[in-house]
């Protein structure tokens, strides 16, 4: 369901003008941001009706993902700007409508007393976000399960089967069901 959008393009672009980011291959992916610091960013969203006015789609809900490099432990600042980061979202005047934004920093660790889970709000008991800090090791294992273990099963019913005899066994037996006219 996630999406680039237009939309979060030209607040990608307004979030980060301002430190020599550099958006890899624009054209299609104007939504991955490399920052000086070799952070990468990664802003999509999922479009859907808006309930207040089912005509009309608008982004429901927008994932930030802060990858930070190799080796790296998240601290207070990391969380901090993700913090400002989702604000400036909010804020921005970009976006119609008013998704929840839900940003993610991920590291190789989080430095201990650093909130791994903190909601964002305009004061007014109006949570517009959440910004979460989690490792790359608590990510790919959250991703494992999430799959249900598909990898595991695919490598063990097909593992041994050479990708030529896999497509050879996928593509031969064309079927074609038969569709009843009245």
């Amino acid at each position: 369901e996630y999406c680039s959008n237009v939309s979060l393009q030209t607040v990608a672009r307004e979030l980060f003008k301002k430190q020599d980011a550099q958006f890899i291959n624009h054209r299609n992916r104007p939504d991955i941001v490399v920052l000086p610091d070799k952070t990468t960013v990664q802003l999509t969203g999922i479009e859907s009706f808006d309930p207040a006015d089912p005509t009309l789609v608008r982004l429901q809900n927008i994932l930030l993902i802060e990858l930070k490099k190799g080796g790296f432990a998240i601290t207070r600042n990391e969380v901090n700007q993700a913090d400002g980061y989702v604000q400036d979202i909010a804020v921005s005047g970009a976006i119609a409508g008013t998704p929840y934004i839900c940003a993610w920093v991920v590291g190789q660790t989080v430095a201990p007393g650093v909130a791994k889970d903190k909601k964002v709000g305009d004061g007014d008991n109006r949570e517009f976000g959440r910004v979460r800090a989690t490792t790359f090791g608590a990510l790919v294992d959250t991703a494992n399960l999430r799959l249900m273990k598909l990898r595991d099963r695919l490598a063990s019913r097909y593992g041994d089967m050479p990708t030529d005899s896999l497509l050879e066994r996928v593509f031969s037996k064309p079927r074609q069901i038969e569709v009843p006219l009245q």
